[in-house]
Formats: C-alpha cells, sequence, structure tokens
C-alpha cells in the first residue's frame, strides 16, 4: 500500500488533535503523524513546490522550537520548525490522477522515532478514525481542493 497526497484537514471531535496533510508550498514539506502517539514527521522535498516523480525523500521529525526573544522584530515567528532525518526514505510517483498530486511509496514501512511502532504513520486519515492524541475521539475530516 501506497500514502496518497491528498489536502485534507482533520480535526478530533473530542479534543484539541488537528492534522492537515498534502503537501505545503509554505514549508516546502508533507506532513505525516503516527497513529499511535501523536509524533509529527514530514517529508521536506528538494523544491517547495513539491516533490518530482521518483523522488526519494527522507523522513524527518518536525518540532517547534521558541526563538529568541530579545532582538526579534515584530513580524518575526515567534517558533522556528526544527527538522531531524530520520534515515527512512520513500519515494514519490504519479497517482495517474493530477487532482492527487503524488503517492508516497514505501510510507506502511516507516517506523516512528517515538514509539517504535512501525506501519502507523500516515499522511491521511478516514473520517471516523481513532483520534491518536485522546484516543477516545473520532476524527472529521474536510477534503481540500483549489
Amino acid at each position: 500500500m501506497t500514502g496518497v497526497s491528498a489536502d485534507q484537514g482533520c480535526n478530533c471531535d473530542t479534543c484539541d488533535f488537528e492534522f492537515y496533510s498534502g503537501h505545503s508550498h509554505h514549508v516546502g514539506a508533507s506532513n505525516l503523524v503516527c497513529t499511535q502517539c501523536d509524533a509529527r514527521y514530514c517529508l521536506p522535498t528538494k523544491s517547495a513546490m513539491g516533490p518530482d516523480f521518483d523522488e526519494m525523500i527522507e523522513l524527518n521529525v518536525e518540532t517547534h522550537e521558541p526563538c529568541k526573544q530579545r532582538g526579534r522584530k515584530k513580524k518575526e515567528p515567534a517558533y522556528k520548525r526544527v527538522r531531524r532525518p530520520l534515515g527512512q526514505y520513500v519515494l514519490a510517483l504519479s497517482t495517474g490522477a493530477p487532482q492527487f498530486g503524488v503517492r508516497y511509496e514505501g510510507v506502511e514501512e516507516l517506523k516512528c522515532a517515538t514509539c517504535d511502532s512501525k506501519g502507523l504513520i500516515v499522511q491521511n486519515f478516514k473520517p471516523g478514525d481513532p483520534c491518536p492524541r485522546c484516543k477516545r475521539g473520532k476524527i472529521k475530516c474536510i477534503q481540500v481542493t483549489y
């Protein structure tokens, strides 16, 4: 099975869990999450606009760290994205349908660096999936189209 990159907004009906899938050209990466422990990952691509077909992309842990407050200009962000490569790769392939962008081969083989689970890192949810954060709630999804 392969992960298909479809733009989707998800949240939990019980807690404050939110997740946005698909590729963001603002950050130059696609988002992933572990369904066991809610660890966040990304697949940063060579081009901010998205992966090339047949591009090997390394899984990264992504965290947000606070920026120094001293000397920070008003319009500068209060946090910065920090990515740490994990040595695990997926392959970007065409879906054959332009509206679905790319599919990532090898997502099911990825291993979570936080909880050590294999095969539980996903790009998308199905409505009604259990929430990875609270485990009690159900995921609601909105498909984003442009």
